[in-house]
């Protein structure tokens, strides 16, 4: 019984990506922290829009530096989070099965709003960012809009402008960057 509905969950998501659009991206970022310091990266993202195609849900990998060559990595906390409960917690096949979920728990949400034939404005929300530096682990939020245009067919290019904070020490950092996409 077990297998039958581990089956059943993991063919849900499938089937509503067939009546959805995903939105894959190869991005950069640069940008400034309240010190002046710069800061970089570099990464992929997948924006998945169920069902209406406006509302999106937020996926990501970063890497980076800062200006003082400290290395920068930021993924979803999902992402994180359910790589340490299987390691930790998963006794059998079916604990690991249903702590594997956890990775479809998005980093954020963002809403495409049309202006015009060939421009969409596409502000975010992203709460649920982890980031591993040498100076440690933090957790982010994220607050942004990227400027999406057609190129041709279901490619787009993209400007992305936002602002980034640990919750523990409230700096800010302001990123502006650029991406090209791909729908399918």
């Amino acid at each position: 019984m077990k297998k039958y509905v581990l089956i059943v969950l993991m063919c849900l998501p499938l089937w509503g990506m067939s009546q959805s659009t995903v939105e894959w991206t190869v991005f950069g970022k640069a940008g400034v922290d309240i010190r002046s310091q710069m800061i970089s990266f570099g990464g992929t993202a997948l924006e998945w829009h169920p069902k209406d195609g406006k509302l999106g849900l937020n996926y990501s990998l970063r890497f980076g530096h800062s200006e003082n060559n400290n290395f920068i990595f930021q993924c979803p906390v999902s992402a994180v989070t359910s790589i340490f409960a299987i390691a930790l917690l998963a006794d059998d096949g079916w604990d690991a099965s249903i702590l594997a979920l956890l990775c479809l728990i998005p980093e954020g949400l963002s809403y495409d709003i049309p202006c015009g034939e060939d421009l969409w404005v596409s502000p975010y929300v992203n709460p649920l960012l982890v980031e591993f530096s040498s100076n440690g682990g933090a957790l982010l939020g994220e607050v942004g809009a990227r400027i999406k245009v057609p190129i041709r067919n279901r490619f787009f290019a993209s400007a992305d402008f936002s602002m980034q904070s640990s919750y523990g020490d409230w700096k800010i950092n302001t990123l502006m960057g650029i991406s090209m996409g791909f729908r399918f």
